[in-house]
This record gives structure tokens, sequence and C-alpha cells, in this order.
């Protein structure tokens, strides 16, 4: 739809009362159109909440846009692909459709017809082009702010939000920078040294938050006009608010900040063959008991996962070089930089090994992830002002709260710049099916195993943990190097492939031998449960396939409960649409999900018992 005028209320009104699928109209005389949302915070929800979902998008006359869009044109689309398209004087208004003497031409044509497709080509395309999407600015405050969707809303409509201006991620930034200079002035066991910025031109909230994040800090002086504090001050102020320690990468260090100590992690190589290789026989250790402390269907398997997990831990620091590289080339997405997500039954370990990951990160600075319980959408959402790229690491999250925080998952690397470093996420759950959106967003590693609680396993559990090992300060010398080489390629589709050569690097300068169930490519791709558990039912007779021209229907047996086939078409990935009917899957991708499935679709096996049945018995 292309109108001259038209108020946001008779839109939303016309929206609801016609019960609308979808409406897309052109507004043509606003640049402002904030304006007409004055103290109507409800009536701003609503439309923001609509255009988020792509029900209800309007586009208004764009600030750099000289001419006014004057066209009056109305299309209308019928469930028979049959087209109704109106074109006069009548503006969208009540007025216009109700009192007033105005004239309209009617034509009736098809959606697929070549005209009308030129028409809409020419005439609406073009029109659009001189637009912009309304609240879109709104949706990106409400993604990134530190404040709540309401807050943000009430600030919006009253035109007190900057686009631009994030003053703590300001601040953040103004620190980190300080923080990189002082440690390149310095050696590594440097003496304390102070943080010195201006406060002018700031906003008394911020300045109070600052007081807040410092509070009890004998170190630090915080006035109306400066800041002044230690390095160690500045840390633990970072760690109270974001959970999390300052890690700094640049092009030939990576800077720890930590509230105990302050340590460049790269550490060169030489002479370090013997030590690389008692670091490297520690992480086998650790992996190798579960052949004695676990239940497993396959050993190998579940040791490959592990080490996969593994290599994300150590590539999330360096995020911030990926996230630079995959932005230059156009692809920067939470599709490409995608989260961890281990997903096992509760006593499958993973608590344990995401403690004896994050302490070989960290040196044994830091101890343990973050429980789901103590994390709010305040918090998660602050994540992206946080300036470190020590992953955010999160224990027994349940896959609602990941759904309550969609917009944040969707949009974690939107709007991301140079200068700022944020965290990786890491998550490992009791849940093994998120939904769609989020698996197509995450590197899904399942734990299938059963660690066997006794007194020995605890003991041995707590031995390795104990031992020291600096792997990751060699690993980061190694790393940082191919990453001056410019060696990241964003067409790889496995994005951890340069820290798998890496560690192929390590091996081979510790004179040892690789071990069998080292991933050399993404271990998810080697062996997927989801497609396991899919072929076992084939095997069994519980499901069987019929092809057809454009559809793959998959037919459950009659001892097959509806939650079951609800749990079998989540294991598809986002790329593969289907539709559950009764007791059938209609899969309507057929060419992904053969790729998915990754062998030829079989005949149906149902089918061919039943033919035996009938030769034996006759």
């Amino acid at each position: 739809m292309i109108t001259f005028c038209a108020s946001p209320e008779y839109i939303l009104d016309t929206f609801n009362k016609f019960n609308l699928d979808k409406l897309k109209i052109v507004v043509g005389d606003k640049s402002d159109y904030r304006r007409d949302l004055s103290n109507k915070p409800e009536l701003a929800n609503k439309l923001e909440k609509l255009k988020r979902e792509g029900k209800l998008i309007i586009y208004t006359r764009s600030s750099d846009s000289k001419p006014y869009i004057h066209t009056k044109l109305y299309i209308l689309e019928k469930e028979n692909d049959e087209i109704l398209i109106l074109h006069g004087s009548p503006n969208f208004s009540k007025n216009a459709w109700g009192s007033q003497h105005e004239s309209v031409t009617e034509f009736h044509t098809n959606k697929n017809s070549k005209e009308y497709n030129e028409f809409i080509e020419k005439i609406w395309e073009v029109e659009k082009n001189y637009c912009e999407i309304f609240l879109e600015d709104l949706s990106k405050q409400i993604d990134n702010s530190d404040q709540s969707r309401k807050e943000v809303i009430n600030l919006y409509i009253k035109g007190n939000v900057s686009e631009n201006r994030n003053e703590i991620k300001e601040i953040n930034k103004k620190m980190i920078e300080e923080t990189k200079k002082i440690v390149n002035k310095t050696s590594n066991k440097e003496i304390e040294n102070k943080i010195s910025l201006s406060l002018v031109n700031f906003d008394k909230k911020t300045k109070e938050h600052l007081k807040n994040r410092h509070k009890s800090f004998n170190d630090i002086s915080i006035n109306d006009k400066y800041f002044n504090g230690s390095l160690t001050s500045v840390a633990k102020g970072f760690n109270r608010v974001y959970g999390i320690p300052n890690l700094i990468p640049t092009k030939d260090k990576l800077i720890f900040n930590h509230p105990n100590e302050k340590i460049l992690m790269n550490k060169k190589l030489k002479n370090a063959s013997s030590k690389i290789n008692k670091n490297l026989s520690h992480i086998e250790e650790y992996l190798n008991s579960v052949d004695k402390y676990s239940s497993f269907d396959n050993s190998k398997l579940i040791k490959m996962y592990m080490y996969e997990v593994l290599l994300y831990f150590f590539w999330a620091p360096f995020n911030y070089f990926y996230a630079k590289e995959y932005k230059r080339n156009g692809m920067l997405s939470t599709k490409n930089l995608p989260y961890l997500y281990i997903y096992g039954e509760f006593d499958s370990g993973k608590s344990s090994y995401l403690k004896f990951l994050i302490q070989l990160i960290s040196l044994d600075k830091v101890i343990e992830p973050i429980q789901a319980d103590d994390i709010g959408k305040k918090k998660m959402r602050n994540l992206r002002n946080s300036m470190t790229t020590f992953p955010f690491v999160i224990d027994d999250i349940e896959k609602k709260k990941i759904h309550r925080y969609k917009s944040i998952f969707n949009n974690y690397w939107s709007n991301w710049s140079e200068d700022q470093y944020i965290p990786s996420l890491i998550m490992s759950s009791n849940d093994n099916r998120p939904k769609s959106w989020f698996r197509n967003r995450a590197k899904m590693i399942a734990f299938d195993m059963q660690f066997i609680d006794t007194n020995e396993s605890q003991y041995e559990s707590v031995k390795l943990m104990k031992k020291n090992n600096d792997i990751f300060r060699y690993y980061s010398q190694l790393h940082l190097k191919k990453l001056e080489e410019n060696r990241i390629e964003v067409k790889n589709d496995d994005f951890l492939y340069l820290v798998r050569e890496t560690f192929i690097d390590l091996y081979e300068y510790a004179n040892k031998e690789i071990p069998e169930y080292f991933p050399e490519s993404p271990a998810e791709t080697i062996y997927n449960p989801e497609i396991d558990k899919w072929k076992k039912a084939f095997e069994e007779d519980q499901i069987s396939f019929n092809q057809k021209e454009d559809t793959i229907v998959v037919e459950f047996n009659d001892s097959f409960p509806s939650y079951k086939i609800r749990e079998f078409g989540r294991d598809l990935t986002g790329n593969i649409r289907y539709e559950i009917m009764g007791s059938k899957l209609v899969i309507k991708d057929p060419d992904n999900f053969k790729e998915w499935y990754g062998e030829e679709i079989k005949k149906d096996k149902n089918i061919i018992k039943s033919l035996k049945n009938i030769f034996i018995n006759n």
C-alpha cells in the first residue's frame, strides 16, 4: 500500500480490524514519524512487535529524500493468488474512504502474471527506495540497550534516545585502551599503574554507575570531572558488573587483566618442547578418564566431542579477529560465528569439563562457570558493553530461558564495531532440543555418556583439576602469529580450522603423536546423534520413507506417540522444512534432507517386510 498520509493508530486499527496476515505500507509525507507516537508508549510497543515479527512493515520517507511520495495505491492479495489493485485519489484514512468525494480505478490480475510483476517493480519498488523502515532504529536500541524494553520505548517516543551514544560502552572502551597503553609500556611483572579518564560531558547516571561499580575499592576516585583508579580496581569493577574478567586481544598480545594479576597470556615456545608435551598429556589424561569413570556407547566419539569443545574454548578469546574479517567480507552473523551449546543428561560430566576448560584458558584464575539461575536478561544484554573476549560460560541453562532471550541471541553480533570486544557464549544444558532458530546459530555438541559418581572418580577429577597447565599461553603465541599472517578464510565452513591447525603444530613441536580422537574436522559432522537416531529407527522398522515428486513422506508406526514424532521433526536442521500430519512427517525440502541424512533414502522396509511375509505364508 502507498499513501501520502496515514496515522499510526489508523494503520494498526485496520490491521487488527480485518485480521490481516501481513501489511506493508509506504507513508509518503513523513520523514519523522516518531512525533505521531508522542505520549503513546503502548502504540509504539505494539507496532514495534508487529514489525519485528514481519507482519506490519511501515515505510516512511527517509530524511535525505527530497521528493514527497504522493501516490495512492492499494494492492490486495487473496488466498487464490488473485490480486486486486485500487489506484486513485484517496489517502489511507477514515475520511478519505468514508465522507469525502474520491475516485478510484479498480484492476484485477493474478500474482504470477508478467504485467503485475513488472508493475510492482516499477511502482512499489521505486517508491520504496525513497524510504526507510519505521521503528527499525527503536528495535536496534531495544536489542542493544542496558535498559528494559519499556524504558527504551518511553525515551524513544520522547525523542531522548541517542542512536549513536552508549555512555557505558564509551567509558569501557576508554578504560580498555588505557589498559593496553599501560601494558605495552611495562613488563609482565609490572608495578601498579593508574588509569585517569575525563568524565566531562557524561551523564550523571553514568557517573553513578561507575561509583556503584567500584564501590568499596580504596584506590578509586570518582568526581564530576574525573575517574582515577588502578588497573586492579578497574578489573575488579568489570568482574563485578559482567561476571567475567578482562581479556584483551591485540595484534601481538593477549592481555589478561584479572583482579588478582595482570598477565601477558602469549608465551614464546623456545625450549618449551617437553613442557608442551606434558601439558598435552594432561589434557589427554582428562579425556581418557572417561574410559574408566563413565558409561558410554562409543569411547572414541565421546573424546572427539570433548576435544571439539576444547577447541572452541581456545578459539573464543580470539573471536575479535574473526568478527573483524567476517565483517570486512559482509558475512558477520551468529550463524558464521555461532554459540557453543553442550547438551546431555545431568550426570554426563558437562559441568566438570566446563570447570576444567575455564581453568585451562585462565591459568586457574577463573574457577567455574556462571550458573544459569544467576543471570537475567539485563546481564545478558550488558555483555555487549563488557569489552572482553573471555567467554561467558553458562552452566545448566534451560531452553525456556534461551527462548526468552531470543532477541539477544538473534542480534548478538548486530552493529558490532571494530573497536568493540564482546565474549563468545558457551552454554551447557540438559535440554537437547532448543528451537530451530537457536540451533541454526549454535554449534551443538552432545555428551552422550554417564559419569560413574564414586569417591575414586571424584578424587581423580579433583586431582586432574589441580594440575598446572599453561598450554593456552603457548597456543596463544602460535595462534596470534597465524592471525597476523591473515590466515582466516571466511569461505571455510569450519571456523575452527585455524585452531585445529595450531594444535597440530603444538603436537609436532612437542614431538608427540596426535591422538586418534583428535577432531581434524568438525566433530559434529563426523558423527551426528540425531541422524543416527533416524537411521536406527528405519532399521528397526519404526519409520518408513515414501518419496514423491517434491516431498518425502515419513510414516511412523502405530506405537509412536505424537510427542516422539515432534522430537524427530526438531532433529532436522533449519533448512529442512517439514509438516506433521497425524502419524506422518512431510519433508518439503527433500534435497536438503538427503544431504543431511548422508546416504540414499532406502526403499520402504515395511513394504519389503510385508511382501516377504506374503511369500513365506503362501
